[in-house]
């Protein structure tokens, strides 16, 4: 299935921006620029060495899945998100040239009977007068309307926390990671926060490269029980940790 805005426009495009906020995107950048590029699936670094094959992460498993195009002359931005509290969706742009389309692909998987329906996520479209930050003050509103809301009870101890979020790999395993805990110290972080370290569905039967189509994803675990042995042995984790 497929959710798609079919030529947006809200104004010249050339007074326009593309806006992707929670995605290793530029901010502020020309919608001529997406205008351009089309769909929008080149290998993009998110940390060294370490690349994904799309700009957009799935919604809302790694961002809120927020695309929105704001016209600085007009103050006027038109905001779309998907939500579901079960089904991502992939984010995808197109562009012909003369306009663009903000595409939401849900991914549903599984065994369809007879008489159940298929169910997906709610697409939402926003038209929102004022400055970007205006407008994406109001989509952040739209968490506390479904029940999404930040944490109340916060212990003291994170406010002064600084959590990265790293998997082995990028640095060439545990050892590897374990090595470069004092340039990470330095940087002021704190707490690592390690990606899965299982035994997974490694589709090239190496160290895992950062490509979640090609080399697969490090969250299909195929054994709870064991560790990577491309990212070293229980050993080689205990000193890491």
């Amino acid at each position: 299935a497929r959710l798609t805005i079919p030529q947006v426009q809200v104004g010249e495009a050339e007074a326009c921006t593309f806006e992707a906020p929670g995605n290793p995107y530029k901010p502020r950048a020309l919608l001529l620029e997406q205008l351009a590029r089309g769909l929008d699936v080149e290998p993009v670094e998110v940390s060294p060495g370490f690349y994904i094959q799309r700009r957009f992460g799935d919604a809302p498993d790694f961002a809120p899945g927020l695309l929105a195009i704001h016209n600085r002359e007009l103050r006027l931005t038109l905001m779309s998100w998907y939500f579901s509290w079960v089904e991502p969706a992939q984010l995808y742009t197109r562009a012909d040239g003369n306009g663009i389309s903000l595409i939401y692909e849900p991914q549903v998987a599984g065994w369809l009977d007879p008489d159940p329906n298929l169910g997906f996520g709610t697409q939402y479209l926003q038209v929102q007068r004022g400055s970007w930050p205006q407008a994406l003050s109001s989509f952040r509103k739209f968490y506390l309307e479904v029940g999404v809301s930040p944490p109340t009870d916060i212990s003291p101890w994170t406010q002064q926390t600084v959590i990265y979020e790293v998997h082995p790999a990028q640095f060439g395993g545990f050892k590897g990671l374990a090595q470069v805990l004092p340039q990470l110290k330095e940087m002021g972080i704190s707490v690592l926060y390690l990606m899965p370290i299982w035994l997974f569905n490694n589709l090239k039967d190496k160290l895992w490269d950062g490509n979640w189509i090609d080399s697969g994803s490090p969250y299909a675990i195929r054994d709870f029980h064991r560790l990577d042995p491309y990212l070293g042995g229980e050993d080689e984790l205990r000193n890491l940790v």
